[in-house]
């Protein structure tokens, strides 16, 4: 009887071995599977986000380029502009500012004459033309003085 009740353990024990060497093949199985398949997810993944990447960094390499090129083209266009600036203020220093120096002492002689005709006083309006010259002297000045600072 114990023998009989020890062969029916040992025979139990036999049964439960087994069962448990076949539930650890069937896990060793199952987390093999698994592992392939997170393994092969994350390589897709993997792939995926250098494709992103790649893509990413070109778009961002033809955006720079673009934006060279467009700051590029801004800084021809101001200094372009600057040329042109500076040619008018040449243009209004060296010859509007001429002549209507010319067209006031011209305006002054005839100012002098005709006072001189009615015995007038021409020291007022004489005054208010040179006033009237350094004044624009004054402002091209202050322009310059700006620009320089």
């Amino acid at each position: 009887m114990i023998l009989e009740a020890l062969k029916d353990l040992q025979g139990g024990m036999t049964e439960l071995k087994q069962e448990m060497s076949t539930t650890k093949t069937e896990l060793q199985k199952e987390i093999a599977s698994t592992r392939t398949e997170l393994q092969k997810e994350m390589s897709t993944t993997k792939t995926e986000l250098q494709g992103e990447i790649a893509e990413l960094k070109q778009e961002m390499s033809t955006t720079k380029t673009e934006l060279q090129s467009e700051i590029g083209l801004l800084k021809d266009e101001m200094s372009d502009l600057k040329n042109e600036v500076t040619s008018v203020k040449v243009t209004l220093e060296n010859v509007t500012n001429r002549h209507l120096k010319t067209i006031a002492e011209g305006h002054c002689d005839l100012s002098r004459k005709l006072d001189e005709a009615i015995k007038g006083n021409v020291d007022e309006e004489q005054l208010l033309v040179r006033v009237g010259l350094l004044e624009d002297d004054v402002r091209l000045l202050k322009e310059k003085v700006n620009t320089i600072a």
